[in-house]
């Protein structure tokens, strides 16, 4: 399939009308009924999880605030909010906290202006690992989004029998945290067990992405054919590691744009910083 044909199936993914119970963000599906899986923080999403989010008033506003700050680029505004959820010491409300965390680190880190003059002070101090200069800096947002996800999975430690969801969530925190043997014995255990074929193929791709991209594409595609999007920004990693790497920020800006994944922007800025390297 050609890039610009990727792109036209990113861009046919529409709202489900279901939103997030981790994060609380709208999401997404490509034409049909299919699967769901988050596309801002990748959890495995239930229809049932709207009545989840609209249950308690604290946790909609909560949920709500952390959506309107990514929306406006005001990302403090959202910190207290994700702080007060994690809080209630949900798994799920943790996995979801710290994924607004790891886009608050990344757009901190990134979002650096290169025309200041001197010694750009407001620059060193969003990348400054001292909180008293900056307590919003880049390395101490990333420690909570981990230290969030580390609580999470000590939550998740005490349920014998998980469900498929949270079995899943246990999975792409060790994921995030590069804990790649936890993975793949939650992939080699409960997720297998689940006996759900788009979560474990969603747990494959993920897995091969990061350990074994060259051996990932049959996974991607077979998450393509149930209607993922979530799926093109592992195809962007693919292509990234086969030196494409015009193909994959293309597919990774069109993916960017229709979905806002935290993981995705972060990929972009890496990806268009080796090719940049790369032309010169």
């Amino acid at each position: 399939m050609h890039i610009y044909d990727y792109a036209n199936k990113i861009n046919s993914a529409a709202e489900t009308g279901i939103y997030c119970r981790c994060c609380g963000f709208p999401v997404l599906s490509l034409p049909g009924e299919h699967p769901l899986f988050c596309s801002f923080c990748e959890a495995y999403v239930l229809k049932t999880d709207n009545d989840i989010v609209n249950g308690s008033a604290e946790i909609s506003k909560n949920l709500k605030i952390i959506r309107d700050s990514v929306s406006s680029g005001k990302m403090q505004d959202g910190a207290a909010a994700a702080d007060a959820l994690a809080a209630i010491k949900d798994p799920h409300l943790l996995f979801g906290a710290s994924e607004f965390y790891r886009l608050f680190s990344d757009t901190t880190y990134y979002g650096v202006d290169y025309t200041l003059g001197g010694f750009m002070y407001p620059n060193a101090e969003k990348r400054s690992d001292e909180t008293p200069k900056n307590k919003y800096n880049a390395v101490a947002l990333m420690s909570k989004s981990k230290e969030f996800l580390f609580k999470a999975l000590k939550l998740m430690q005490s349920d014998e029998k998980p469900s498929n969801a949270l079995a899943f969530i246990a999975f792409m925190s060790n994921i995030k945290l590069k804990r790649y043997v936890q993975a793949e014995k939650l992939l080699d255990g409960p997720i297998a067990n689940s006996g759900d074929a788009a979560i474990i193929s969603y747990a494959t791709m993920a897995l091969k992405a990061h350990t074994d991209p060259q051996k990932s594409a049959s996974a991607i595609q077979k998450c393509i054919s149930y209607g993922i999007p979530n799926a093109f920004y592992y195809l962007s990693i693919h292509l990234a590691k086969r030196k494409r790497l015009s193909d994959s920020l293309g597919i990774l800006s069109v993916f960017v744009d229709k979905t806002g994944m935290p993981a995705a922007i972060n990929l972009k800025y890496r990806v268009g910083d080796i090719k940049a390297a790369s032309d010169i």
